[in-house]
């Protein structure tokens, strides 16, 4: 097999908006998505980390209420503790749910994509799968109890294989567990490249905290004999011409809108869906409204003899200003059965 290139891209949305996981489980009427092939054989892997550390490979439940659940377990404590602070300092609107916090771009899970090779030339099926398993456990015996894997998700229906993994950054802070990557890469003891410069930018704990996950998923695919370019594909930043510079970025820019432009597809699946879904239930309203109109008319066809009995026994007197009618409707118990009738 010739070799591939390992591509691992991190983060956790954009526009100030947290990806939509339901993309990840396909949680979504894929029929209306092009890029997604349906076929058996292309079928995905999906699974959940329970709040308990287990991982389930066949959830039964979608990536979204999963989140929710496992924000509500690690986060609604100290949330309260601090719903409780803002009251009292007269701050309500600081007040955040679970879900409003599982959902704010600072404090959502942080996805990581991760890929071997391109649509012409990838990784084997099953050596992707094992890799991905083998970096998932290397993760996590290195960075667990501070990186909390979520759920993740192996495409094998669109054109490269990839996997979509999510994780959440969590330390500990005055009020309990709360999100926060910088505490969290402080709590792991990883470095910033140049510790004797200032930290910025281009000069953080997360890029040393990137370079080692690549390396383990570079590592974790060269353990089941998947064959790594080590050649860069650009050069590096320092070394390259003002060309060269331009041309990756027209590339990059290309993906990002080919990125956003599989996200607007998405939506705009999930919306036809939800207004197919909306267009049925209208029908079915509209069908059932015809149904009690149909047996209100018969309910009244019933009553229509009923009614002219009513009126008979009105005409017979049993004194001179008393009627049959008046004897019977003195029951208490047909009064209303007399009005509902005359309401009709």
């Amino acid at each position: 097999m010739a070799k591939v290139r390992a591509t691992m891209h991190n983060g956790r949305g954009r526009n100030a908006k947290g990806f939509k996981v339901r993309h990840n489980d396909r949680d979504f009427d894929t029929s209306r998505a092009e890029h997604i092939n349906p076929e058996p054989e292309r079928k995905n892997r999906y699974f959940i980390v329970e709040a308990d550390g287990t991982v389930n490979n066949h959830p039964q439940i979608s990536f979204e209420t999963h989140e929710k659940r496992m924000y509500n377990h690690l986060f609604s404590e100290t949330l309260s503790k601090q719903a409780e602070r803002h009251i009292k300092s007269g701050h309500r609107e600081r007040i955040r749910t679970p879900d409003q916090y599982r959902t704010a771009i600072r404090t959502c899970p942080e996805e990581t994509i991760l890929m071997l090779g391109t649509r012409e030339c990838h990784a084997d099926k099953q050596a992707f799968i094992k890799a991905v398993n083998r970096w998932c456990q290397q993760m996590q015996t290195a960075y667990g109890t501070h990186w909390r894997l979520l759920d993740g998700a192996l495409h094998f229906d669109e054109s490269t294989p990839h996997c979509h993994i999510r994780a959440v950054w969590t330390a500990e802070g005055k009020d309990g567990l709360q999100v926060s990557e910088n505490q969290a890469l402080r709590a792991l003891g990883i470095q910033r490249p140049d510790p004797e410069q200032p930290e910025g930018k281009h000069n953080c704990p997360k890029q040393t905290f990137t370079r080692q996950s690549r390396e383990l998923w570079i590592a974790a695919a060269r353990e089941f004999g998947i064959e790594i370019e080590d050649i860069p594909e650009m050069p590096g930043k320092a070394t390259r011409t003002k060309e060269e510079y331009i041309a990756q970025k027209i590339r990059k820019e290309i993906v990002e809108l080919a990125e956003q432009r599989d996200q607007i597809r998405t939506e705009a699946s999930q919306a036809a869906s939800e207004r197919t879904a909306i267009q049925k239930e209208v029908a079915d309203l509209q069908q059932t409204k015809g149904l009690l109109e149909t047996a209100i008319e018969r309910l009244r066809a019933v009553l229509k003899p009923i009614q002219r009995l009513w009126d008979k026994l009105a005409t017979y007197h049993i004194t001179p200003d008393r009627t049959v009618l008046d004897d019977i409707i003195e029951d208490a118990h047909t009064a209303p059965v007399l009005e509902a009738i005359q309401s009709l």
